[in-house]
């Protein structure tokens, strides 16, 4: 994003936010930045878009398997959840659904999830609640 001019920024953010409420029928609150590259005009722009810039502290990298599935990459993507983010109080994981297929993502996932629960970590959404959407 931060490569981008002003114009272009303000495009993408409304692509994005036009294609969720296709799908969705709902608009972001959240953005997150390519590669989380931003600058100040990215702020203002998702700010007027009443959106605020998440980033994440923990990276599985699970891009990286391309839509393997073998045993080493989901091991890969469990081991970077695990000891990236067991150090930290409140770990923003991420994870990618791409278009090409992620069965390494996939896989991994429920081990993940599994890891962090079983270490006392609650599952929220990125307004803080529990529980499913509407609840």
């Amino acid at each position: 994003m931060e490569t981008l001019s002003a114009s272009a920024q303000a495009a993408e953010l409304d692509e994005v936010t036009d294609e969720q409420k296709s799908l969705t029928g709902t608009v972001p609150c959240v953005f997150r930045p390519p590669y989380g590259d931003y600058n100040s005009t990215t702020l203002s722009l998702a700010a007027q878009r009443h959106m605020a810039v998440w980033l994440w502290n923990v990276d599985t990298e699970d891009w990286e398997a391309e839509g393997s599935s073998s045993s080493y990459s989901v091991n890969r993507i469990i081991s970077l959840a695990e000891s990236e983010g067991s150090a930290l109080q409140h770990p923003v994981v991420l994870m990618h659904n791409q278009a090409i297929p992620m069965p390494a993502t996939v896989a991994a996932l429920p081990t993940v999830i599994q890891y962090f629960k079983d270490h006392g970590y609650t599952f929220v959404d990125l307004l803080g609640r529990t529980g499913p959407p509407g609840s």
